[in-house]
């Protein structure tokens, strides 16, 4: 299992290089920045993950601690201290994909920005206090920080998750209409979020023992979705728009636009929400 993970590790990295290069010498990188910034972080990070991985050799010694740092000392912060700007890239990429899909509805957008914060803040309060549950259930002293990364990561996970779910069901039952592009970054970065956020909740409940099975099954999924984000994300999908609610008629879908509009510009337009 070990050396399947490493595998597909190694395939993830180069697909994501891949997945940059692309998005460069396409040109999408201006349209969705924060997902190239996330794309480059993970490059650099993994690349650095899988170099600390090989050095047996490798210490260092800090100010502040006499005995120099071991080698999987030194994997286990990178990875630590590392984390938090993933989830940040993970926001602000779960920000872009809404902005890009309600950029005609700036009402409904700016009401939605209030309640995803407040529910982010919520969700990592909420998370930092379920710390205790799971360290009774199944963790070591010497693994609590692991853990209560996790902890958090499931709860501010699971909040952007349920608006990413929100989002799709809204331009499904709703006949906006969005470009090719757009339509498939929506369905790819969900399905790598909802596994990025049932790995750590798997983790949490499953303790160590199930972590090999769940990075491969993690690292598949992410493997399909990066290889279809090279094969199909294309210049020319930016310039195709359609509807994912394709059932109705021309007239029904402009009435329901119609009203929708209103809806958002009336929002947009009240104190209240501004």
């Amino acid at each position: 299992m070990n050396e399947l993970n490493h595998a597909l590790w190694l395939v993830n990295l180069l697909l994501l290089v891949g997945l940059a290069s692309k998005l460069v010498w396409s040109g999408i990188h201006l349209r969705y920045k924060a997902f190239f910034l996330w794309v480059c972080f993970q490059v650099a990070r993994n690349g650095l993950l899988d170099l600390l991985n090989r050095q047996e050799s490798l210490s260092i010694t800090l100010w502040f601690r006499p005995e120099p740092f071991e080698p999987v000392e030194i994997y286990f912060y990178f990875w630590l201290w590392s984390e938090p700007i993933l989830v940040l890239t993970f926001i602000l990429a779960v920000f872009e994909i809404y902005s890009l899909a309600l950029q005609r509805y700036r009402g409904i957008r700016m009401l939605s920005t209030r309640a995803l914060t407040l529910a982010m803040v919520l969700a990592t309060l909420i998370s930092a206090l379920s710390i205790m549950p799971d360290l009774q259930f199944n963790a070591a002293a010497d693994n609590a920080w692991f853990l209560l990364t996790n902890v958090i990561r499931r709860g501010i996970y699971t909040c952007l998750f349920a608006f990413i779910v929100l989002l799709v069901s809204f331009i499904t039952f709703f006949p906006v209409r969005l470009s090719r592009n757009s339509i498939l970054h929506v369905g790819l970065f969900s399905t790598v979020f909802l596994a990025n956020a049932a790995s750590i909740l798997s983790m949490n409940f499953g303790g160590p023992d199930v972590i090999p099975v769940v990075n491969a099954a993690t690292a598949a999924v992410s493997t399909i979705a990066f290889l279809a984000w090279i094969l199909f994300l294309t210049p020319a999908g930016e310039t195709v728009e359609r509807s994912v609610r394709s059932n109705i008629s021309s007239a029904e879908a402009e009435s329901i636009l119609a009203k929708l509009r209103q809806v958002s510009d009336s929002l947009a337009s009240s104190k209240k929400w501004l």
